[in-house]
């Protein structure tokens, strides 16, 4: 009974007005930007989808309270890692890859106090992740990604949900679990796995708590196989405004409702937040 009365509640407090929905939780499998509340499914009201009206985001617990504001500090600039998979370039016969590393060059030449380093080897990202003087404030991750759970063993379990990197190096979180040295730069983390048909919300089960036990402020990333040229176009209008010191939650309404009213799509809502959506930028870095 109380559980028909808080879902009524909701919906009714979620057809009104614009909410800031937190979820706080230790696992993170309901793709809650997905979830419809209107009350005819055969005739679909966009703004019944939680994501395309409302601010929705992951609150991952943090048992060291390592970060304790919602803003990246950059009065000294900000350190950017694009940590990438050349080999999505061959496979899609484009330089979508190369594109967004022209790209952040590009920003960098262009501003000073923006500083890009690429990583496309596992073992130089694996460095980068266990050196405790990096100071990496924003993690970016293009590439392939599988998640397993605990139901297949046979292809190790949940420890072996891995990123893919160029050259089909793996970097699994059993992998990456056994270094458990702080991220100096307290990172966002952003995952932009494309084409991963192996992807699923559980992924992050395991790569959260990963981070966040680092101290990365949070990640943000698809939870289900993403086509390489929306993933590439979702961060190429996401950065900017990112960079110019817009908040998060606010940024990722406006991309999806921008997405869905301009070309009548509605994949921003396979992106979900698992950070304070009020994470911003201190200082902008972009108008």
């Amino acid at each position: 009974m109380q559980t028909r009365l808080l879902g009524d509640t909701f919906k009714k407090l979620a057809r009104k007005e614009t909410l800031n929905i937190q979820i706080f939780s230790q696992e993170f499998t309901l793709p809650w930007g997905l979830l419809y509340i209107g009350d005819d499914p055969d005739n679909p009201e966009p703004e019944h989808f939680l994501g395309l009206k409302h601010v929705i985001e992951h609150i991952p617990l943090q048992p060291q309270m390592q970060v304790t504001d919602r803003a990246i500090n950059t009065t000294k600039g900000i350190q950017v890692a694009l940590n990438v998979n050349k080999d999505i370039d061959d496979q899609m016969g484009q330089p979508i890859i190369q594109r967004q590393i022209d790209e952040w060059q590009k920003l960098s030449q262009g501003n000073s106090n923006i500083r890009v380093e690429v990583r496309s080897d596992a073992v130089d990202v694996m460095t980068a992740l266990n050196d405790g003087e990096a100071v990496d404030q924003i993690l970016y991750f293009y590439c392939h990604a599988e998640s397993y759970n605990l139901d297949e063993m046979d292809k190790g379990g949940a420890d072996m949900s891995r990123l893919i990197m160029t050259g089909h190096e793996d970097l699994t979180l059993r992998r990456m679990s056994r270094n458990r040295t702080s991220l100096a730069g307290q990172p966002l983390v952003f995952i932009n796995a494309c084409e991963s048909a192996e992807l699923s919300p559980e992924f992050y089960d395991g790569f959260v708590p990963y981070f966040v036990s680092k101290g990365a402020r949070g990640v943000i990333g698809t939870e289900c196989e993403t086509p390489a040229l929306f993933a590439e176009e979702w961060a190429k209008r996401f950065f900017p405004r990112f960079l110019a010191g817009q908040p998060l939650g606010q940024i990722f309404l406006d991309l999806r409702r921008e997405f869905y009213n301009n070309h009548n799509n509605i994949m921003g809502l396979l992106y979900a937040l698992y950070v304070d959506g009020d994470t911003y930028v201190s200082n902008p870095l972009m108008s």
